[in-house]
């Protein structure tokens, strides 16, 4: 029978020791949120203004899983449930539904986008605003995009996404 005692100073660890070692000093220093564990390189907060605030809220949820109807992060999200539960994590009532929501606020510009914005688009012929997700850096949006997926960030400059680009809507004053 093996034993995996600890080693004196100066004697290589075990690859998989060595690995839960890095992984438990990192978790002790960096809180879940933090940046280390995102899916966007360099991700930070975006600021203090409430807008920013909804952002980071939603980006706190990137790799949650999809789920059609769902709000929370227990159940995972569909795109307007994520909008919905950040929005009121940060004491703000927006709408259930992608079409309820994209008649919410204003009508801003893409080019005047601010963290918290809401972006909408048609991915069907059928119906407009189909999908929405929120505005968060320049260019890049949070968003839960469909059956099998999970939340994450994307580039609005994504051909997919610039061809299926409806509106965008502030809901912050």
């Amino acid at each position: 029978m093996r034993h995996d005692y600890p080693r004196p100073f100066g004697q290589a660890a075990t690859r998989p020791g060595l690995i839960a070692a890095i992984l438990a000093l990192v978790a002790t220093l960096c809180s879940p949120g933090c940046a280390f564990f995102s899916s966007t390189p360099g991700q930070k907060s975006l600021g203090d203004s409430l807008g920013a605030r909804v952002a980071d809220t939603a980006r706190s949820q990137i790799g949650a899983r999809y789920r059609y109807g769902g709000d929370t992060p227990g159940q995972g999200f569909d795109c307007s449930g994520l909008v919905q539960w950040a929005f009121a994590q940060n004491g703000l009532r927006v709408p259930r539904t992608v079409s309820d929501q994209s008649l919410t606020g204003r009508q801003v510009r893409s080019s005047e986008l601010l963290p918290g914005d809401l972006v909408f688009f048609n991915t069907s012929f059928k119906r407009t605003e189909l999908h929405v997700g929120i505005a968060t850096s320049p260019g890049y949006f949070v968003h839960s995009p469909s059956s099998g997926g999970r939340v994450r960030e994307a580039r609005l400059s994504d051909p997919y996404w610039t061809s299926v680009f409806s509106k965008a809507r502030r809901v912050i004053p």
